[in-house]
């Protein structure tokens, strides 16, 4: 008689087990399942951010390289310039010793004497 109780607390136990089971079974699902949705949410926006972050830096070499070519431009252009003028310093200078020449001459030169 005492064994009859005992089987039916005994299999109300295990079935309690089981459904306690499975509600943690369904709890550590359902957690899992937001901690799954909050990781992909993460990676997604990690994904955004290092596109963004590759963009911006593809965006400052081409500037680099576009300043880098920009100056070597400018460079050439005002080495040229340079040249002209150093030419042009150049010629007045000639220009300048010459008069200075002549003017010298001039200064030498007999005056009011009959050149032979």
């Amino acid at each position: 008689m005492s064994l009859e109780p005992a089987g039916e607390s005994r299999e109300w136990m295990e079935k309690r087990l089981e459904v306690a089971i499975t509600e943690q079974r369904s709890e550590i699902s359902r957690r899992f399942a937001g901690f799954e949705q909050a990781d992909k949410h993460f990676k997604d926006w990690v994904q955004r951010e290092h596109e963004q972050l590759h963009a911006q830096l593809q965006q400052v070499r081409s500037a680099g390289h576009e300043s880098g070519q920009q100056q070597q431009r400018l460079v050439g252009a005002l080495t040229a310039q340079n040249q002209k003028q150093d030419m042009r310093l150049q010629e007045l200078e000639a220009g300048l010793a010459q008069a200075a020449a002549q003017v010298q001459g001039v200064m030498n030169a007999p005056w009011g004497q009959d050149e032979p």
